[in-house]
């Protein structure tokens, strides 16, 4: 008993020893502020419900979009950011948790997953400019005390900024699928660059519900708005006052040995500084980033629309030959022919067919208006127009969209769409009258009425109504496999969801999946046949739904 308590003492200590060597390596320390001055900035409420601080503001426009605008140097304006912004702040911190809590039930398994992002991330703060750490420090103040169990706000914070690039690693994005074109010259109705991009990224239906369109007037670099949400400073959309735009398209990755600069991190220092695509091509060149990374530059000064790809070790500038150029999410620029991890993308991935998609339905057309361009990334059909079931990746409109963004940076116009996905309205904001308001304290109209693309008339089909119970019951589905629930649901519901978008693949999958997690063998192989049949845009999900299949024959063999 004596030798047992003292191997059990031992090997107590030892685990509390590795979680405080642990705790102290990646323990990251906010930047030294002197916050004393905060207590000076309060947040105010109008009548008209605009929340304001100084000449700071935030409110929500009639398409249910938010706008803010914040400015001065880096703390100031990232304090006031979330002061503003708090109730966002804490929300969407609550979704993202909440996502954690249906795929890893469990405190200990989230806990597990976080120290090991904290662990890749354990240098971030060296990766990421002073400027940015302070502003994001600000943002923090305004965090959740609730999820200290997961780190100090500062940290929580700061690595969300690294979120999208981990994911992006150990799991080569499935969960994004971003398209986007730019067009110029005589491709366009007045020889206007227009630039058009859908940014799929899902983190379930409520994250895109609360978006923000930020305008910023920082104390140094150039005034620019941006397309975020509640505590993320990063761009992954946005446009300048001089007529740069950045998007953000990722690539296919190889897991980060170590902290790098997230790549929404190095978009909001191509924003704030670059003023041409020379610029922004040596922003980029000047930091490593976590993953690779498609950066489509639109350029008012350069008159046309360039790509920077980037991975963790090289970085190459990919030049328009005509006046169109298309992204997808692999490289496309001749120094990548021979990348293993890109030629395995385009090989295994949808991205090149979904290319091809977006040049079928661009290619032919000249004189491209801003509505032309709504309607191609609202497109949800795949090659020659054959219906490859709603929410498939071959397709540009895969009904996962947080927003849809179309920029005119000839003329400093912005078109953001409205929920849901691209389908709602896409509300247009001239940068130059935004940016000449000052202190708006009253609940006047900041968009441009009179340049609104109205919504999509398929959110009011039978078909979207379908979609909408095929999302949801997918949902539930998932949850009932995820936590082996009891619950099951009833023949009409899974006749319901079968018909519900029959032509997708990952219906018949899903429904394979739960037949399996109950055990029904003969239903679940016959749900994966059936989804075989179909278009199927990754290869991985072939060989699931054959070893599924495999299996499910080896259960009821026995």
């Amino acid at each position: 008993m004596k030798l047992a308590k003292r191997i059990f003492l031992v090997t107590f200590f030892l685990i509390c020893a590795l979680i405080l060597v642990f705790y102290l390596t990646v323990k990251i320390d906010p930047p030294t502020i002197n916050i004393s001055d905060t207590a000076k900035i309060s947040r105010s409420m109008s009548a008209d419900s605009i929340y304001y601080s100084n000449d700071n503001w935030l409110k929500k426009n009639e398409f249910g979009i938010w706008e803010m605008y914040v400015e001065g140097p880096a703390f100031q304006r990232g304090y006031v950011n979330g002061l503003l912004s708090k109730e966002h702040v804490v929300k969407q911190e609550e979704i993202f948790i909440g996502r954690l809590d249906k795929m890893l039930p469990g405190k200990i398994y989230q806990k597990f997953l976080l120290m090991v992002i904290g662990w890749f991330n354990r240098d971030l703060d060296d990766a990421v400019p002073l400027e940015y750490q302070k502003e994001i420090y600000g943002v923090s103040l305004s965090a959740s005390e609730k999820f200290n169990f997961i780190a100090p706000n500062y940290q929580r914070i700061l690595n969300y900024h690294a979120a999208h690039d981990i994911g992006h690693a150990m799991q080569n994005m499935n969960l994004v699928a971003c398209t986007s074109v730019g067009l110029w010259g005589k491709r366009t109705t007045d020889s206007s660059i227009l630039v058009g991009r859908n940014f799929d990224f899902y983190m379930g239906e409520d994250f895109a519900k609360e978006k923000i369109i930020l305008f910023v007037k920082p104390d140094s670099g150039y005034k620019f708005m941006s397309v975020t949400w509640g505590g993320f400073i990063g761009v992954v959309s946005g446009m300048n006052e001089k007529g740069i735009t950045v998007t953000l398209n990722a690539s296919k990755s190889g897991l980060p040995s170590g902290a790098a600069t997230p790549v929404s991190i190095i978009g909001r220092r191509i924003l704030q500084y670059a003023g041409n695509i020379e610029q922004a091509y040596k922003i980029a060149s000047s930091y490593q980033s976590f993953v690779s990374e498609s950066f489509m530059v639109g350029s008012k000064e350069d008159n046309k629309v360039a790509i920077i790809e980037k991975t963790p070790e090289k970085t190459s500038l990919l030049l328009p030959t005509e006046n169109l150029i298309t992204c997808s999410n692999h490289f496309q620029g001749k120094e990548w022919d021979n990348d293993s991890l890109n030629v395995s993308n385009i090989r295994e991935n949808p991205t090149e067919p979904r290319r091809q998609r977006l040049l079928e339905l661009v290619e032919p057309k000249q004189n491209v208006t801003p509505i032309e361009i709504a309607d191609i990334l609202r497109n949800r059909f795949g090659k020659g127009g054959k219906d490859i079931g709603m929410g498939n990746e071959e397709a540009l409109n895969q009904f996962v969209a947080h927003h849809s963004i179309i920029f005119n940076p000839t003329k400093g116009l912005v078109w953001i769409s409205a929920n849901p996905y691209q389908l709602g309205a896409y509300v247009c904001y001239d940068l130059q009258k935004v940016f000449a308001e000052k202190g708006l304290k009253t609940n006047k109209v900041i968009f441009e009425r009179g340049l609104i693309i109205p919504e999509d008339s398929f959110i009011y089909s039978s078909n979207f109504k379908e979609l909408q119970y095929f999302k949801k019951t997918t949902e539930r589905i998932r949850e009932i496999i995820w936590n082996d629930e009891k619950d099951s649901l009833t023949n009409d519901e899974l006749t319901h969801y079968s018909k519900s978008n029959p032509k997708y693949y990952f219906t018949w999958m899903v429904l394979g999946d739960y037949f399996k997690s109950k055990k029904q063998f003969i239903q679940a192989i016959n749900q994966y046949k059936l989804a075989l049949k179909l278009n199927i845009p990754r290869k991985n999900d072939i060989v699931a739904l054959n070893e599924r299949i495999k299996e499910c024959q080896g259960k009821l063999n026995k």
